[in-house]
């Protein structure tokens, strides 16, 4: 993240925000690196958990931490 210039154009995505199955939708932005079908799961992509990482809502990062320690057994035992 960083600083936004007045009149500067703001993009959003929605894997910050959102987990929901039926937003399913082709991005048309133009951005270079964009992934193009965006969807309710994309919350879920490692590079995404990575750059977003403090910036998802609390909701999402909650899902996260859901996500995060079913895959790992150890935490679930507090060990």
């Amino acid at each position: 993240m960083r600083e936004i210039q007045v009149g500067e154009e703001l993009n959003f995505d929605y894997a910050m925000s959102d987990a929901d199955d039926y937003d399913e939708f082709i991005c048309e932005c133009g951005e270079i690196g964009c992934r193009g079908l965006i969807t309710g799961a994309d919350w879920r992509r490692p590079e995404l958990q990575s750059a977003y990482e403090g910036w998802f809502s609390n909701y999402i990062s909650a899902k996260i931490r859901q996500d995060s320690s079913a895959l790992d057994p150890v935490s679930e035992q507090g060990l």
